[in-house]
């Protein structure tokens, strides 16, 4: 359904520094406990991430329902200018242990998505992804394990 709205050496590399900005983004939900119920947790989730460097939701609240068995579930949203800013958050109820969003172009070709196995994905978890192209993309949502309802939306920057 779709819906609209980066050998063998002894020698250790040097250490990575993070930048003060990723880490807040990631920082945002690291301590993050969800409660179940979906609707909510995405309500925290966007209060705790989705406002950090003056994002706004864009899109009202999605919910749906799935397993690991059914189809993924696929909704768009319009990018209106190269270089505009988004990011995608999700929450599923406490019986999905595994929520996957993916972001893809109208090809199908991935742009960026979710690498956690939890039942709250943060799409991109280090920050809002910034598109090269306007134009329709597709969010693709699937229960990779458990069963339930979710809930997810699109904030912008």
């Amino acid at each position: 359904m779709i819906s609209s709205f980066g050998c063998g050496s002894s020698v250790s590399p040097p250490a990575r520094t993070e930048a003060p900005e990723a880490a807040a983004w990631r920082d945002c939900y690291a301590g993050f406990s969800p409660s179940g119920d979906p609707n909510a947790d995405l309500e925290r989730l966007g209060d705790s991430c989705g406002k950090l460097g003056g994002m706004r939701k864009i899109t009202g609240l999605t919910t749906g329902e799935q397993g690991p068995d059914n189809p993924p579930d696929r909704y768009t949203f319009f990018v209106p200018e190269a270089g505009d800013c988004f990011r995608v958050f999700a929450a599923g109820d406490r019986n999905v242990r595994d929520l996957d969003v993916l972001i893809m172009n109208l090809d199908g070709e991935p742009v960026t998505g979710d690498i956690t196995h939890d039942a709250w994905p943060v799409v991109p978890p280090l920050g809002p992804a910034c598109f090269a192209e306007p134009g329709p993309y597709v969010l693709e949502v699937s229960v990779f394990s458990g069963s339930g309802r979710y809930a997810l939306q699109v904030w912008a920057k």
